[in-house]
């Protein structure tokens, strides 16, 4: 299996052309791989800076589908998942559930729900996309009171849930996806909330990596045997740290150009590969999975596709 992932890239009309430069690298990408990707990441902040009014709302079309999909016959058919970022929060409530209900429109835009999952047999592995904006409200005054104390509490109980699942399905590798990084050696820096919040289940479950975007750099890091991929230069760029506030936490690799992730996944080993806005794949990065591989249930699971 092999699909793509992109953070931060639904620029406002002053960075589009740097999305415009990710969206040439991914479909020139495209027919060289074997396989075909199968699906785009989307990793949030889809729209900025306010989301989006509506289903109708131009920037469906001027910021994502006529940037990233329209111009390019090849990416016409492929599918994004997608979860929520906090601009896309910035909208309201109209803006997070019509990047819901765009689900039923387009054969292009995938989000059923805030949070969801997805498990492809053969590579036994298992995608669960989160919503960390609910998971945690009270970074941003915009969204603190969006959120109660029982709704972060959900958030969690239903992540654990999809862990859970991903366990009986015996899945050799667990990923899970979601806008706010743990760590970071970035402009925003470690967030201690999301660390306390969300890493004692990730390391229950095995899970072998935590993708997010948010800070708006490329970053490959690792702790406490995890790791954690921040990939959020869909369309900015932000500064960038050599080393992490917290000494335990290494930094495998870094860069702030814009670009877009290649994943290629088995049920032996996944590479990620950080591609540039010049086409160029200036990191590669392949390891193996924390959990046993073993033959799941037939039958059992929803495929990614």
């Amino acid at each position: 299996m092999i699909f793509y992932s992109i953070g931060d890239w639904g620029a406002n009309v002053t960075r589009v052309n740097s999305a415009k430069y990710v969206a040439n690298a991914m479909a020139n990408y495209y027919p060289y791989l074997n396989p075909l990707p199968s699906f785009v990441i989307s990793l949030g902040d889809n729209f900025y800076e306010n989301g989006v009014s509506g289903i109708s709302d131009e920037l469906w079309e001027s910021a994502w589908f006529s940037v990233f999909i329209r111009p390019f016959p090849s990416m016409h058919r492929v599918r994004w998942y997608s979860v929520l970022g906090n601009h896309d929060y910035y909208g309201g409530k109209i803006s997070v559930d019509s990047q819901i209900e765009m689900t039923k429109y387009s054969q292009n835009w995938m989000m059923p729900d805030k949070e969801f999952f997805s498990y492809d047999k053969e590579s036994s592995s298992y995608h669960i996309f989160i919503d960390t904006v609910k998971i945690y409200p009270e970074l941003y005054e915009k969204t603190k009171t969006m959120y109660t104390y029982r709704d972060i509490q959900n958030s969690l109980l239903a992540l654990e849930k999809m862990l859970i699942d991903a366990k009986r399905l015996e899945c050799k590798w667990i990923f899970v996806y979601g806008h706010y990084h743990l760590f970071s050696n970035g402009y925003y820096g470690n967030y201690n909330v999301m660390i306390q919040r969300i890493l004692p289940l990730m390391k229950k479950y095995k899970v072998a990596v935590y993708f997010s975007g948010h800070d708006h750099n490329f970053q490959l890091l690792k702790y406490d045997g995890m790791y954690f991929c921040v990939n959020g230069a869909g369309a900015y760029k932000a500064q960038l740290n050599q080393y992490n506030s917290n000494v335990e936490v290494s930094m495998i690799y870094g860069n702030t150009n814009n670009g877009f992730l290649i994943h290629k996944l088995n049920d032996k080993y996944l590479s990620l590969q950080y591609v540039n806005v010049n086409n160029v794949a200036e990191f590669d990065y392949r390891f193996t999975s924390p959990n046993t591989c073993r033959t799941p249930p037939p039958g059992a699971g929803n495929h990614l596709d």
